[in-house]
């Protein structure tokens, strides 16, 4: 393959920019926002996640000024939109310290496919990758009890709508990073 057609052309910057796809909850945004509020209410502290605006990670990848031209070779208009089914809440554990609660996704498949064709197509490498809408991150053990007690039982079930990706663009830089910015929207398949 030739420089001028490879992934990556020639570098034109040094500055390294981080690019993060991810999947928009449209319809159910407003919802999510009130669980995390109630976290805040019931933990009485802020905590890692709690003012992000809710969605879908599928991955994210750092490099220069080059996202225009790898986004005008990728296609994904082949990709019908799909729903996406929510129920119920589950956590990660990280040690004996934290946990991170999210809401269970159900039926994954649609999603996992997506993420996996991106990760094929920037060649990224593979690792393993549970979807999942995260409520709030690394919780103090202590602090995650409170919430658990609160949330478990919560009836949650909701369905939306991934008609497209949404990227989110900031510059990466190890002291102060900055907030992430809209920077693309690509849309999938009609039904």
């Amino acid at each position: 393959m030739s420089e001028s057609s490879s992934l990556f052309p020639a570098q034109r910057s040094q500055q390294l920019f981080e690019y993060l796809f991810l999947i928009h909850l449209k319809e159910i945004e407003k919802d999510v926002v009130e669980l995390k509020e109630r976290l805040f209410n019931t933990m009485g502290s802020r905590y890692a996640g709690h003012h992000s605006t809710p969605h879908i990670s599928l991955f994210n990848i750092s490099t220069t000024d080059q996202m225009d031209h790898m986004l005008e070779l990728m296609n994904i208009s082949w990709m019908p939109s799909f729903e996406v089914n929510v129920n119920g809440f589950d956590y990660y554990s990280h040690g004996q310290k934290s946990r991170t609660l999210y809401v269970n996704i159900e039926k994954k498949d649609s999603i996992v496919y997506l993420q996996k064709w991106l990760a094929n197509f920037f060649k990224l490498r593979r690792h393993s990758y549970d979807p999942h809408i995260t409520l709030g991150r690394t919780i103090p053990v202590d602090l995650f009890e409170k919430a658990w007690d609160d949330i478990k039982s919560l009836r949650f079930q909701k369905s939306f709508t991934c008609d497209r990706l949404v990227v989110l663009k900031r510059k990466q830089q190890k002291e102060d990073p900055l907030k992430w910015g809209p920077y693309r929207e690509i849309m999938l398949a009609s039904n």
